[in-house]
């Protein structure tokens, strides 16, 4: 492998009779520069070095170069990593006034680069209103790794939006999937021992955290009384400042059916218990694999009072909402013999088949 020849300094005598070693190097441009003037050999080849790192350290890198490198360097979940690959595929070869996105130095782009390349996606490669936004998505995250890196300066897609009402779109959001009660059934039916607890969620409308904390004693024979509130999937039995009553809530009779024909447990007094006679939990509960999470205190209502209720909620519903588009759920999977790890994000049921769509 061939290695750069190393520059010594250059020894001048200056008008006056002095004697000094000019430190000269070239840049990553091939343009010839200077570092300085020193009385010492020494101090001169050390200038030397060190303007050849620095330059190497602040040679430019392209789109291209770094979006190969980007997922290794700064990993996300495996699906996210596919994802996001797969969207900068999509516009790497994209002309931004005259040369390929690809070969862009990063330090070069700007926002009229995002906004002509929005430009061309909506005109020139169709895509929907939702397709575009999510490739911008991707670009603004690399873009801020790449600044971390100190590789880029800016984040040039920074407040670049695709309006939904945008003239420019041609194709068509995708519908949602609505399913239908029969459906969902269908789906509960494969679930095996854990049908009933399918049903309650398919067939009575609660929330995970609803569903998973409710005890024996909750369910009559025909309908459910929740005695506890539940959040973003976390749990929290008895009264609370803001519900102090008990909701009930009526089982279809197939449901109730199926629910009264569960084995009787006498070890747990948990309705739908893992395998380890605990409770379902999930990573949002803050708490251990198993447990329930403990009541909030007066210090933590005041801390969370004071952060904000709504920019909170906000959060918790894209949360949710993303969760359902994705399929992915942050509570742990039933068919599982052991409830999943804190902090793990884990498919329901991916072994059951699909609901096929109604056409």
């Amino acid at each position: 492998m061939s290695r750069r020849r190393r520059e010594r300094p250059v020894k001048r005598v200056n008008p006056s009779g002095q004697t000094v070693w000019v430190a000269r190097y070239t840049d990553p441009g091939g343009r010839r520069r200077s570092a300085g003037s020193y009385l010492r050999k020494r101090e001169a080849q050390e200038a030397i070095d060190s303007a050849y790192a620095a330059a190497t350290r602040a040679a430019p890198q392209t789109v291209g170069a770094y979006s190969e490198t980007w997922t290794e360097r700064h990993p996300r979940s495996a699906r996210t990593n596919a994802t996001n690959s797969h969207r900068i595929s999509r516009v790497l070869d994209v002309e931004l006034e005259g040369m390929r996105l690809r070969d862009w130095p990063f330090r070069d782009l700007r926002r009229r680069h995002a906004v002509d390349l929005v430009d061309h996606m909506l005109r020139h490669q169709g895509r929907a209103h939702t397709g575009a936004q999510n490739i911008l998505r991707s670009l603004s995250a690399m873009s801020e790794d790449a600044i971390t890196d100190e590789i880029a300066e800016v984040n040039f897609v920074r407040g670049v939006r695709v309006r939904a009402n945008d003239p420019r779109v041609r194709g068509a959001t995708r519908p949602p999937r609505v399913f239908g009660f029969d459906e969902l059934r269908r789906f509960a039916a494969h679930g095996g021992d854990h049908e009933p607890m399918l049903r309650v969620f398919t067939d009575c409308g609660l929330r995970l955290g609803e569903v998973l904390g409710l005890a024996r004693r909750d369910f009559d024979g025909e309908a459910l009384h929740l005695r506890g509130s539940a959040h973003a999937g976390v749990f929290t039995p008895g009264d609370q400042p803001t519900k102090r009553h008990v909701r009930t809530v009526p089982c279809p009779p197939s449901t109730a059916e199926l629910i009264r024909s569960m084995p009787a447990r006498i070890d747990t007094p948990l309705l739908f218990p893992t395998p380890a006679d605990r409770i379902w939990t999930s990573r949002t509960s803050g708490g251990t694999c198993g447990s329930r999470p403990s009541p909030p205190t007066s210090a933590s209502c005041a801390r969370s009072s004071s952060r904000g209720r709504g920019s909170r909620r906000a959060a918790e519903r894209r949360s949710r909402r993303r969760n359902v588009r994705s399929g992915r759920t942050t509570a742990a999977t039933p068919g599982s013999p052991t409830c999943a790890p804190p902090g793990s994000t884990t498919r329901i049921w991916p072994r059951l088949p699909a609901i096929p769509s109604r056409r």
